[in-house]
């Protein structure tokens, strides 16, 4: 009979571990990772947030225990900066896209902007607008591309100015009056088709 509370302690520590293993298991730290970029500037903040784990609580909101950032300088920020287009500022971070803890495709507002602020060519339209406009005029013009709320025909400018080369100030902005004269009517014949 002397071995019978051995075998029975053995096993009262086998579910023990068994159970702080389940547990351990649940409520372990679980990475989602995602990126932002703000609205003012079009600087990028990649993310790093652990969470613990939504396996076992889908239903519930997932908690933050700690979130790590990192920030990247995209071509039309380094313009933007370069150029006194933008000062120092509060950034307006606007999600972009994540994955990781059980959520496989995240996407956000912010999404519209990565085609905005890491295209070198829209960092060389913001040059030239600098060079053959004024600074007013490309401000307006940065407001209007890094706008994620706004209609996407801004953010897709170069598809209508076209890609030949402008060989003048007068022939720039010219071909950037009819386009922003174009992009207006399409965006005003849209609002009247969805008030529809």
């Amino acid at each position: 009979m002397g071995g019978r509370p051995l075998v029975r302690s053995n096993f009262l520590v086998w579910v023990a571990a068994f159970l702080i293993t389940l547990l351990l298991g649940c409520f372990a730290p679980a990475r989602f990772r995602y990126d932002s970029f703000c609205s003012v500037c079009g600087m990028r903040r990649a993310s790093t947030e652990w969470q613990i784990g939504r396996s076992v609580f889908a239903e519930f909101e997932s908690h933050s225990l700690f979130t790590s950032h990192s920030l990247e300088t995209t071509p039309v920020c380094a313009v933007l900066f370069e150029k006194g287009l933008v000062t120092q500022h509060e950034h307006r971070w606007c999600f972009g896209h994540g994955d990781g803890n059980g959520v496989r495709c995240a996407l956000g507002a912010g999404n519209q902007l990565r085609n905005v602020a890491e295209r070198r060519e829209i960092a060389n339209f913001v040059v030239a607008l600098l060079d053959y406009t004024d600074k007013t005029t490309t401000q307006k013009w940065a407001k209007r591309l890094l706008d994620p709320e706004g209609p996407n025909q801004w953010r897709h400018v170069l598809s209508y100015l076209g890609r030949e080369y402008v060989r003048t100030k007068y022939d720039f902005v010219k071909r950037l009056e009819e386009t922003e004269a174009f992009i207006a009517e399409d965006v005003e014949s849209k609002k009247e088709t969805v008030a529809r």
